[in-house]
């Protein structure tokens, strides 16, 4: 009688085992980097600072994630995919994400541009390539910055590399 008792004790042992194995064997897929220490929460529009929403640009880019892209990009009435159809936007944030791509990156200055814009120079280094190019950014709706427009023609290289 003492066996039949430890019989089903071992089943639910087992039972649970197995359930505890599956539940640690499953791996959450995220489309962006979990952010470090001082970093915007996930779903964050824009970046607090210039350099944030830069650094926010490029680490999508390094991500190869669309959305997180359109998470800063866009100007002072609001985000870009917001403005334009899907697919388009999709095309377009693509081409952003293959120019710059990047193995690591350094904000080398930035200052005032026009009509309330900051500018920011970076330069960008992907595998034995290195550019510098210049960040337009502005403040958006919500009064966090945007990246309005990265000048790509610096970054010919890096645009089509494999």
């Amino acid at each position: 009688m003492n066996q039949q008792r430890r019989a089903p004790v071992k089943k639910l042992i087992g039972l649970g085992v197995l359930l505890l194995a599956a539940g640690c064997a499953r791996k959450a897929q995220v489309s962006s980097p979990a952010p470090s220490s001082g970093a915007p929460a996930v779903g964050t529009i824009g970046g607090s600072t210039p350099a944030e929403a830069v650094s926010m640009m490029l680490a999508a880019a390094k991500a190869e994630d669309v959305q997180a892209v359109g998470a800063v990009w866009g100007d002072a009435d609001g985000l870009t995919r917001e403005k334009w159809p899907r697919s388009e936007f999709e095309m377009r944030a693509f081409y952003v994400v293959k120019c710059l791509r990047n193995d690591k990156f350094t904000i080398l200055s930035e200052g005032t541009g026009p009509t309330s814009r900051r500018l920011a120079s970076v330069r960008i280094t992907k595998g034995q390539e290195t550019a510098i190019t210049t960040f337009k950014l502005v403040t958006g709706k919500n009064g966090r910055w945007l990246v309005e427009n990265a000048e790509l023609q610096p970054l010919t290289k890096i645009c089509q590399m494999a």
